[in-house]
């Protein structure tokens, strides 16, 4: 940690305080990595990773990946309240514009074979994005 610290924070190897790390450093240190990530997608042929879980909390959690040549890597973390072939569609909908992606330009939708995830491409997705 010491190296991040020294690399990130003013103080070099003094640890800041944790309210300190939450409103100053964290959220430049996001933007930057927000910001790499935009570069790496934009205007890409991406392949796009989505699924649903829970957390312990029992959440509806989804997690998007895009994946473009060797580069795989987690783009968001949604909460839902509810989980159906409608809300997955925007939730994915949403997301791409975030990254100057068009909605022609993915070229595979992966994720499991629950019922509403075919249903999202089937009624959501497929008719907007044939390709």
């Amino acid at each position: 940690m010491r190296s991040f610290f020294k690399k990130h924070c003013k103080e070099g190897g003094a640890i800041p305080q944790a309210a300190t790390l939450r409103q100053l450093y964290v959220p430049r240190v996001f933007s930057s990595h927000l910001e790499n990530l935009k570069n790496l997608f934009c205007q890409k042929p991406v392949s796009i990773i989505m699924d649903e879980t829970t957390d312990v909390c029992q959440r509806s959690v989804v997690n998007t990946l895009f994946v473009y040549r060797k580069d795989t890597k987690l783009v968001s973390v949604d909460f839902l309240t509810r989980v159906n072939n409608v809300t997955m569609g925007q939730t994915l909908i949403s997301i791409l514009p975030k990254y100057d992606i068009s909605i022609t330009s993915p070229r595979l939708f992966l994720t499991d074979s629950a019922a509403y995830m075919k249903k999202c491409y089937r009624e959501v997705l497929h008719p907007i994005m044939p390709g």
